[in-house]
């Protein structure tokens, strides 16, 4: 899992993105609210990113769903 993460944000689009906030980063003038609206933005971006990641895992990770419910539905209509 940690693997296909870490392949999954070493990819082409999340480099771009990347390089795209280091350049807000270096030309923004230095202020704190100047940091702390770039902070909130880096976050926002990198935890929708976790949860597409995770979601993507139905049955690990944070955001998980019981394979009991789904085996049980399926029983009942193979009956």
């Amino acid at each position: 899992m940690v693997l296909r993460i870490l392949g999954w944000l070493t990819s082409r689009p999340c480099r771009w993105r990347g390089r795209g906030y280091l350049s807000f980063g270096l030309q923004m003038p230095r202020r704190a609210l100047s940091a702390a609206v770039l902070a909130i933005g880096v976050l926002s971006i990198s935890s929708i990113m976790f949860v597409i990641v995770d979601l993507s895992m139905p049955y690990r990770g944070v955001f998980h769903t019981s394979s009991v419910s789904t085996r049980e539905a399926l029983m009942d209509m193979m009956r």
